[in-house]
């Protein structure tokens, strides 16, 4: 048993990829992780609303993911 990692943000090809993933981890006996990444800048000093406003895609997307999964 493996392990497939596939990026997903929540658009068309990522959502295509993750089809297809899912489908190779189930026709494999593959475990299947999703993941989203980022990342908050301090280039110009301390920005809350944009990492709020990161957090809450990050929770959308991965809400989106396992509706789709």
């Amino acid at each position: 048993m493996g392990t497939i990692v596939c990026g997903y943000d929540g658009s068309d090809p990522c959502r295509a990829a993750l089809a297809q993933a899912a489908e190779i981890a189930t026709a494999m006996d593959d475990r299947l992780v999703v993941v989203f990444g980022f990342a908050v800048s301090r280039l110009g000093g301390e920005v809350p609303d944009y990492a709020k406003a990161l957090h809450e895609r990050a929770d959308t997307v991965e809400k989106l993911a396992r509706d789709q999964a």
